[in-house]
């Protein structure tokens, strides 16, 4: 159920980030018609335009370890209003903050445990 709400919730979200450009151009993780092969792409011409023109060219390339699991949700929140309509932002912060786990081992389970920074 949570994979069908996400799609939809998706498929209403994308039009707004794309008409409001949320998401920068140079973001290519995520986006439909936007690979890896582009991505490389695109770099390559940077640096080719860079080398042709005689200017420096400088990169830094980040990969941030399960970097989904550590969003700071605050900071995501704040966000969310500043560019969506309040109906996404409420269900957007009430599917990243009140959310929970908890173990089972064998037949005993562990308490609830709120799950503080994550995004879904």
């Amino acid at each position: 159920m949570s994979e069908l709400f996400e799609k939809i919730l998706l498929k209403r979200l994308k039009p707004i980030t794309e008409r409001n450009e949320l998401i920068p151009s140079h973001q290519f993780g995520f986006r439909n018609k936007h690979s890896t092969t582009d991505q490389a792409k695109r770099i390559t011409s940077v640096i080719e335009k860079a080398l042709e023109e005689k200017k420096v060219c400088s990169t830094i390339f980040l990969d941030v370890a399960q970097a989904f699991d550590k969003v700071w949700h605050e900071g995501l929140i704040y966000k969310l209003e500043t560019f969506l309509p309040k109906q996404y932002t409420q269900i957007l912060e009430s599917c990243a903050t009140k959310t929970h786990f908890r173990i089972k081992q064998e037949e005993a389970y562990s308490d609830l445990t709120e799950i503080k920074a994550r995004a879904p």
